[in-house]
C-alpha cells in the first residue's frame, strides 16, 4: 500500500498532517513531500495524525524523528495527535512511545 496525506491548516498557526497507508522506505518520497507541504507556511505547531497508518518500517520511525527535528529547527511545536496500533507497536518495539517524540524527551 502507498502513503497518502492531507494537510489541514487551522487558526493560530496550527497544521495537522494526516498520513494514510504505510510508512517505510518505499514511501519516503511521499513522506518528505508531505512534511515539506505541512511546514511550508512555517506553522507554530505541527501535529501528525497517524491514526490511519497501517504499517511502519524502521525507516518510518526515522521519518517521525526527522519530522520532529524539522519542526524544532523552525521553532515549531511538534506532537502526535493520534497513533494507530501499528505505529504504537513499532514505537514500543524500539523502546519508544509517542511522548518520546515530543520535544525535550530523548
Amino acid at each position: 500500500m502507498a502513503l497518502s496525506f492531507e494537510v489541514y491548516r487551522h487558526a493560530a498557526g496550527q497544521v495537522l498532517l494526516q498520513l494514510r497507508g504505510e510508512l517505510d522506505q518505499d514511501t519516503a518520497a511521499t513522506f518528505h513531500q508531505a512534511l515539506a507541504t505541512a511546514l511550508e507556511t512555517m506553522p507554530s505547531e505541527l501535529l501528525l495524525d497517524l491514526s490511519m497508518v497501517t504499517a511502519v518500517g524502521v525507516g518510518g520511525i526515522s521519518f517521525l524523528m526527522a519530522a520532529r527535528r524539522a519542526a524544532d529547527q523552525l521553532r515549531c511545536r511538534f506532537g502526535l495527535s493520534a497513533v494507530s496500533p501499528a505505529v504504537d507497536r513499532q514505537l514500543r518495539s524500539r523502546g519508544l512511545t509517542s511522548q518520546s517524540l515530543e520535544p525535550g524527551v530523548h
